[in-house]
């Protein structure tokens, strides 16, 4: 497909979006492909885990040019101004070397820590580009303390900027990386307001948009997720660098997908691939994300081989680019699991996801969403191999964990509420599973309507505990508003054509 050079999203539900930022902190913004470092493990009903969703911005470094002039490095006979170590740093960064590029905003901070006459926003330039580069490296505690500082120092430099909001759009999108989404909100409303007297209608106001996308797509807001993309595309200024368009497509892609709108979303995808290939390279790692994100659409699609061989690539750039334990692997490992998943090769499955689920717990602790996520994954792959009283254990950890990091009205916390209810189901407590789809189904219609193929599954598995519970003319009911539901979108935009209940609970970790 032809890539534009701006993007023109589907205008939907973007009207007066930056008004209703700022004017409450209840309004959530998410951006899952603005300025992230590759977003959190989303799950649909199996193991589905998204891949990376997007990066940081690639030129979110501030250089010597937006600083009073100061600081040099080194000796007398090797003096180099600081401007040219941080245009080298930015260059290794974007190279994908980011423990060369640290050690450089390292030292050019020293250089300005040393140097009496510094300013206050020659501090704040030089603890924003190493705090930023730290988040990159997945050096979470340390980035925040140095953007923390950077947001200090901005404030003590006077009037508002562009970069002073660009600060704290990056304190906003480490603390979504860790889970912590109403420290982000706060972060992000700020950035949001300073912008509104200082970055007008550029770069920094478009990644505040996308960011709020991310943030709102974390949360499972799916319709706010969309309007802030739309909008961060629909204002974007002539000539925003494809770093930036990318990720933002990126971020729809993951939105489409999830409300099943498959087509939308493959062709999102390959626009992001495009962008980030025409900008960085083909070994770029947000290449690596665009085909993630295309690899996990044909996987809903039912296109395995496809599937398999967009996540494979995707996986062996990711390795290259960010190292073989980080989390932006793990998120491709269980992509690739819910394609062994969907093809039946269980064992393949359970070993990625046991890997994806370590490297998480060692990047991000034993209670992000992700961990939550992978051990939700792995209780339904345990399940499918026969061992319901493991599966029940796993999906209960992920169910509390979910809970505390999510809250418990998330569609992933609707997920994980389903799974656990068929554990029960298999081990014969269909009384007590009961409870659980009725509270998964009130999260689902809230949040995805009430003719998502999700709906149609939960009302499906519904059914079969009621029949298990003897209760038929109850499951009958279920039964055909499942086939109603199911028929509907199958009619409008999924590739399968069968819509029997069976074949319906057979497949049903397959939907979004």
């Amino acid at each position: 497909m032809s890539v534009p050079n701006r993007i023109g999203a589907p205008k939907r539900n973007t009207g007066a979006y930056c008004s209703r930022v700022t004017g409450s902190h209840q309004m959530a913004i998410v951006l899952l492909a603005g300025c992230m470092v590759f977003g959190t493990l989303r799950r649909a009903p199996g193991q589905v885990i998204d891949g990376a969703a997007g990066s940081a911005p690639e030129n979110a470094a501030l250089t010597q040019a937006e600083m009073p002039p100061g600081a040099w490095l080194g000796t007398p006979a090797t003096t180099q101004p600081v401007s040219v170590v941080n245009q080298r740093a930015i260059q290794y960064r974007q190279q994908g070397r980011l423990r060369e590029a640290a050690e450089l905003f390292q030292e050019a901070l020293a250089a300005v820590e040393r140097d009496p006459l510094a300013a206050p926003a020659q501090h704040a330039a030089a603890a924003h580009n190493l705090g930023e580069v730290r988040m990159r490296l997945g050096q979470y505690e340390a980035a925040a303390a140095w953007l923390g500082r950077a947001a200090t120092f901005w404030s003590e430099a006077g009037k508002p900027s562009a970069q002073s909001a660009a600060t704290l759009f990056q304190l906003g999108h480490l603390r979504r990386l860790q889970g912590r989404y109403d420290e982000a909100s706060e972060m992000l409303q700020r950035g949001t307001a300073l912008c509104q007297g200082a970055c007008q209608d550029g770069r920094e106001a478009v990644i505040g948009l996308a960011l709020w996308g991310d943030l709102h797509l974390a949360q499972g807001r799916l319709a706010e997720a969309e309007a802030a993309y739309t909008q961060a595309g629909d204002r974007a200024p002539q000539g925003l660098d494809e770093a930036v368009q990318a990720d933002i497509w990126s971020g729809l892609a993951i939105v489409y997908r999830r409300q099943a709108r498959y087509r939308e979303a493959e062709q999102a995808a390959r626009g992001s691939i495009a962008l980030a290939r025409q900008s960085f390279g083909e070994q770029h790692a947000k290449v690596a994300v665009g085909l993630a994100n295309l690899g996990l659409i044909q996987a809903f699609e039912r296109k395995y081989s496809a599937a398999r061989r967009s996540l494979a690539d995707a996986l062996s750039r990711m390795e290259r680019s960010a190292g073989s334990n980080s989390p932006e692997v793990a998120a491709i490992l269980g992509n690739l699991a819910f394609v062994d998943q969907q093809t039946g090769n269980l064992a393949a499955a359970e070993s990625r996801l046991r890997r994806a689920f370590t490297i998480y717990s060692e990047a991000r602790g034993p209670e992000h969403p992700s961990v939550a996520s992978v051990s939700a994954s792995l209780g339904v792959v345990v399940l499918q191999r026969g061992d319901p009283w493991s599966a029940e254990d796993l999906l209960r950890e992920a169910l509390a964990l979910t809970e505390k990091s999510l809250g418990e009205d998330h569609p992933e916390t609707a997920t994980v509420l389903v799974h656990l209810g068929l554990a029960l189901t298999a081990r014969g407590r269909s009384e007590q599973a009961l409870g659980l789809f009725e509270r998964a189904m009130s999260i689902r219609t809230r949040v995805l309507g009430t003719e998502h193929p999700d709906v149609a599954v939960t009302l499906a598995h519904w059914a079969k505990a009621l029949r298990a519970a003897g209760r038929k003319p109850e499951a009958a009911r279920l039964e055909k508003r499942a086939r109603e539901v199911y028929s509907g979108h199958a009619r409008n935009s999924f590739t399968g054509q069968t819509v029997d209940v069976e074949t319906l609970l057979q497949g049903s970790t397959a939907k979004p």
